[in-house]
């Protein structure tokens, strides 16, 4: 079953969104947000970064508040580095990008879970259940887990998951707690990473 949109574009008049790519995967929306203040690019409504698979992308969305500040802000944001990268700018013309995002398989802009709040789990051996990752949440407050399937056509040792946190201070906390440790404190265990979604 094709889990995605049809893919006959959807033409995009008076367009309000602009891709950036080329962005380095270590910046946050906050970040890119202050890049382009220090650009004075106005009317800045939201800045999103495109994942796949709950993986970041170097592509990110700017969606503007009205479609006027658009054209000042493509050109202004051909001038702005971040960490010293050029950015790669244009309109999005296919409406597709904008509307897919599939939080099973975390795709698209946030990877279609809530920014800030999400964190996704990783390193845990094959099978591993809700179970025990409730078990590591712990003292935590969290709202839902959701188990991250394999992509297509590929096999792994690990499993993933994505964690939706009670707030963002509670997502910073996990990660805190979590990122790099082992999964069980006995020799050879494997090694967890924890990160927020953007």
């Amino acid at each position: 079953m094709n889990r995605r949109l049809p893919r006959s574009p959807l033409p995009v008049s008076n367009p309000t969104h602009i891709f950036l790519r080329n962005v380095p995967q270590c910046t946050t929306p906050g970040d890119i947000r202050r890049a382009l203040m220090r650009a004075e690019i106005k009317g800045v409504a939201d800045v999103s970064r495109l994942y796949k698979h709950f993986r970041p992308q170097k592509k990110v969305i700017v969606t503007m508040t009205m479609p006027d500040y658009t054209p000042d802000a493509l050109r202004a944001a051909k001038d702005v580095h971040i960490l010293s990268s050029p950015l790669d700018v244009d309109v999005v013309h296919d409406r597709d990008v904008i509307l897919t995002s599939d939080p099973k398989y975390g795709d698209g802009p946030s990877a279609g879970v809530v920014p800030g709040r999400t964190v996704t789990l990783a390193g845990l051996p094959g099978r591993s259940t809700y179970a025990h990752v409730r078990q590591l949440l712990k003292g935590f407050e969290f709202e839902k887990i959701i188990a991250v399937p394999l992509e297509q056509k590929k096999f792994s040792l690990y499993s993933r998951f994505a964690i939706e946190m009670a707030s963002e201070s509670e997502a910073q906390r996990l990660v805190r707690r979590l990122h790099m440790t082992p999964f069980k404190n006995v020799e050879d265990s494997p090694i967890m990473t924890a990160k927020v979604i953007y």
